[in-house]
């Protein structure tokens, strides 16, 4: 049994170097051969001041509800499946760049999700005319240290299981000509004749983007990442058994909880900077 769980781990490890083989896109020489050095990464918390991932959903704060010592009815991935009575009325928020002192860019944020709901947002106004349902299209204009705040005010409205969930916050920008090391803020920088322009929602969702250009760019030098932060190691919470089958996953909705990141993110995070990766496991882990 132990040989084959040690199997199955090999196959999702290589399944992550397939599906976010970042270099395989924009293959460039490494700027790490000669290097001795190494840094840590950091986690993926809602204040932090990185540009870590062009996902930002994961960075969320914990859901809060405007109702008093209510208890959330969250699916395995932590997405509410209802909304609790408030007074005067019920909703479920989360905040993303929040006392990160408005280090966050401009621009238009795409929103996608699967469900059916009502979706209020502050510090960001949603494009109604080039919004539509599962699609919101976010302007955001003027970063500040509130951050930007989404609130669920209506959830599975028709009682049918189709609860908002899968929620994918991206940011605004792309790459040209596959260079994944080159951050572009729209098409109209890519001025050359015959650039070819990736913007960062159509990167994302076809697998190819991941992380943001000028953080891969930050890291390129190092030789090995450490990921101790960046899976939280020493905030995994006590009370819950450590096991391969309860690990953090992609479809998590945050990975700033105590759980820390999947590590499928480290071991993509490392193939793109071709950077030898220092995976630390949690001592009571099965």
């Amino acid at each position: 049994m132990q040989t084959k769980n040690n199997f199955l781990r090999i196959l999702l490890f290589l399944a992550a170097s397939m599906i976010w083989g970042l270099p395989a896109m924009g293959q460039q020489e490494p700027q790490n051969t000669n290097s001795a050095i190494g840094t840590n990464i950091a986690g993926s918390y809602y204040f932090t001041s990185d540009w870590m991932l062009l996902n930002i959903m994961p960075r969320s704060t914990q859901w809060g509800a405007n109702c008093d010592s209510c208890t959330l009815d969250l699916d395995e991935n932590g997405w509410p499946r209802s909304i609790p009575y408030g007074t005067p009325i019920g909703y479920v928020y989360t905040g993303i760049f929040f006392d990160n002192q408005g280090h966050y860019p401009t621009g238009q944020y795409t929103v996608l999700y699967e469900g059916e709901g009502l979706i209020d947002w502050d510090g960001a106004v949603k494009n109604e005319a080039l919004s539509s349902p599962g699609r919101d299209i976010i302007e955001v204009t003027n970063p500040s240290n509130n951050g930007i705040w989404m609130a669920i005010m209506q959830t599975d409205p028709n009682g049918t299981g189709e609860y908002i969930r899968n929620m994918r916050i991206i940011l605004p920008g792309g790459i040209c000509n596959g260079d994944i090391f080159t951050y572009h803020e729209d098409e109209s920088t890519c001025q050359e004749e015959g650039d070819e322009y990736l913007s960062f929602v159509d990167g994302y969702e076809n697998g190819t983007l991941f992380f943001h250009p000028l953080y891969l760019a930050d890291l390129r030098k190092y030789k090995a990442l450490r990921f101790t932060n960046f899976f939280d190691i020493n905030a995994n919470p006590m009370d819950v058994e450590l096991t391969w089958a309860n690990r953090p996953k992609l479809t998590d909705v945050r990975w700033g909880t105590g759980r820390g990141a999947p590590v499928e993110a480290a071991i993509a995070m490392a193939n793109a900077v071709q950077a030898d990766p220092w995976l630390n496991i949690s001592i009571r882990a099965s």
